[in-house]
């Protein structure tokens, strides 16, 4: 068994977390301090949902609590903060729904969109390889480790052995 799920929305609202893949769409914001004029009434403050930026100083200040929505990009008139350009996209891997819940794990960067094609295959041909029989990707990974996971599917060694794997 092996579930895919796509969200455009980076607050989860599709809960791509929840399957064995995930993809979730991220607008990362990139902030300009040179720009910044420290507004009284910061738009970029006042329009973020998980409250991640606030103005310290007179200086607009961006948390690692951002989750990369992209709402505040735009926002401010003195062009402080933008968002990078193309969209980026966090991985899940190993999320189960039902009597079992397990939360996906995120992959420890974001990914262009021509990544998420090979990253899907090499995540499966490891789940083939790794997986025993009727066990889903997040007790493989629990078992095996994220760290050695992560290693296989950034590499090429799995795409490279396609052949072999499945021959199994």
């Amino acid at each position: 068994k092996f579930k895919i799920g796509i969200g455009g929305c980076p607050n989860s609202c599709m809960k791509p977390s929840l399957n064995d893949f995930g993809i979730e769409s991220h607008r990362v914001p990139i902030f300009d301090e040179d720009t910044c004029r420290g507004c009284k009434v910061c738009m970029v403050e006042k329009s973020c949902p998980s409250k991640a930026a606030h103005v310290e100083n007179g200086k607009l200040h961006i948390d690692e609590k951002c989750l990369a929505c992209g709402v505040c990009t735009g926002k401010c008139p003195f062009k402080a903060v933008r968002h990078e350009s193309p969209v980026v996209y966090r991985i899940y891997v190993g999320g189960t729904w039902g009597k079992q819940t397990r939360m996906g794990t995120p992959l420890s960067r974001f990914v262009t969109r021509a990544e998420i094609e090979p990253l899907l295959e090499k995540t499966m041909l490891w789940f083939k390889e790794n997986a025993m029989p009727k066990e889903r990707l997040g007790k493989a990974i629990d078992r095996l480790g994220i760290e050695k996971f992560e290693h296989d599917v950034f590499s090429d060694d799995l795409l490279n052995r396609r052949e072999e794997i499945l021959a199994k």
